[in-house]
């Protein structure tokens, strides 16, 4: 067995590599509030892997606030199928993230059938949709998935559904395409359901009183 001082060292080549390797990609991330600096006015984890180098300059981060598979800000055609499909040329990426999903129970949207078509209005239709499209199109991309984070809402919404199966369903359906995906809805260490988690890491918006229990303030991005 090597000594953990050789291992470390070793590791710092390749740690270079992947960054240098990312940076010269292609990159697009689809996602929500979590991921645009727009919303709290503060950078997000995107920017910051930009300014890093870990990101190209010229990334395509396509996210929204208050959207999702199915979920739209103020009735816009702003869900993620909507800005995927509108994306011209998907050979010329790399690599594309997709972080999101937790809007879509916030907004109450219905779970559906797995079999459904209706993929504008039920979960389940919107994501096999969704990745079909990504796969059959995105076809020189690396393609990757980041589940939502929790919020501080742990009860059912008004379609009886609890946080826990929107992510769930996502993780289903990218791994039957055998996509990798990083739990953060279960290991993201990001707890705003604790009260003092939430007042010490979540954004306090501007002119409320309190944390909103949701979004990672500026201090836990970094």
């Amino acid at each position: 067995y090597e000594h953990i001082g050789s291992i470390e060292k070793n590791l710092k080549p390749i740690n270079a590599n992947i960054s240098t390797t990312i940076a010269e990609s292609k990159v697009l991330v689809i996602g929500d509030s979590i991921s645009t600096d727009a919303y709290g006015s503060y950078k997000k984890w995107v920017t910051d892997l930009k300014e890093a180098g870990f990101f190209p300059a010229d990334t395509v981060n396509s996210s929204q606030h208050a959207t999702g598979f199915v979920a739209r800000y103020n009735s816009q055609p702003n869900d993620f199928i909507t800005r995927l499909k509108a994306i011209s040329d998907p050979s010329q990426y790399d690599l594309v993230i997709v972080f999101g999903g937790i809007n879509d129970y916030i907004q109450n949207i219905p779970m559906g059938s797995e079999s459904g078509t209706d993929y504008t209005v039920s979960f389940k239709p919107a994501v096999n949709e969704f990745f079909n499209y990504l796969i059959q199109n995105f076809t020189q991309a690396r393609l990757c998935v980041l589940l939502p984070l929790r919020t501080y809402a742990t009860w059912q919404n008004s379609v009886g559904e609890y946080q826990q199966a929107y992510g769930d369903y996502i993780k289903t359906v990218a791994q039957s395409y055998c996509l990798p995906v990083l739990n953060l809805t279960e290991e993201s260490g990001f707890c705003p359901y604790i009260a003092t988690f939430s007042n010490m890491w979540t954004l306090q918006p501007e002119g409320y009183q309190s944390h909103d229990g949701v979004h990672p303030n500026a201090e836990y991005e970094r």
